[in-house]
């Protein structure tokens, strides 16, 4: 548990103590599109339950099949939309600087999967800049999933993406808390 002080803007929170600072990056919630979501997540769930239904029907093994593979694909996309509506709702980024640690975990209702990193072997901190037409940052930068990284570091030969669906103020912001204790904390 981190005590001691705390600053805060709209979705980037700090708490610092002697041995530790925990940086929080809240997720980006749109009230209106948060909605649509949720009665998108409902249709998706009834259309999922009808053709399930028709698996129990008289039709040709061939449509059964069909609706097989059709509902193996709503399953994941149902995942991933119910995914992405906690993530909007409850969501956050934890940076947990310790010395020689960082600590790093997507939280959805305080539950997530840590990642630890040595500090000393991070490089490379740097802003991702997206491609401006590229198929793969629109579909990252919907509402319905969960993405638009904007930060991004090398660490033992693979690259670690973090500060998801930041403006570019947070951005900034986060960037150099980010160096800042990568400095502070690290064992060199």
């Amino acid at each position: 548990m981190v005590t001691g002080k705390i600053k805060s803007n709209d979705r980037i929170s700090i708490k610092e103590s002697p041995h530790q600072i925990l940086i929080e990056v809240r997720s980006y919630a749109d009230p209106g599109k948060q909605n649509l979501l949720l009665l998108w997540i409902i249709a998706w769930l009834a259309a999922g339950i009808i053709i399930f239904i028709q698996l129990f029907l008289d039709y040709p093994r061939n449509q059964k099949l069909f609706f097989f593979v059709f509902l193996a694909f709503w399953f994941y996309y149902a995942w991933k939309s119910v995914k992405a509506y906690f993530w909007r709702k409850n969501g956050s980024e934890v940076f947990v600087f310790r010395p020689g640690k960082l600590i790093y975990m997507r939280k959805i209702n305080q539950r997530g999967l840590e990642q630890s990193f040595h500090l000393n072997h991070i490089k490379n901190l740097r802003n991702i800049l997206p491609e401006i037409s590229s198929f793969s940052r629109i579909f990252h930068q919907s509402y319905w999933t969960i993405g638009g990284e904007t930060i991004g570091f090398d660490y033992d030969g693979s690259t670690y993406v973090c500060g998801l669906e930041l403006d570019e103020k947070d951005q900034k912001k986060l960037l150099k808390l980010l160096q800042q204790n990568i400095k502070k904390f690290c064992d060199d």
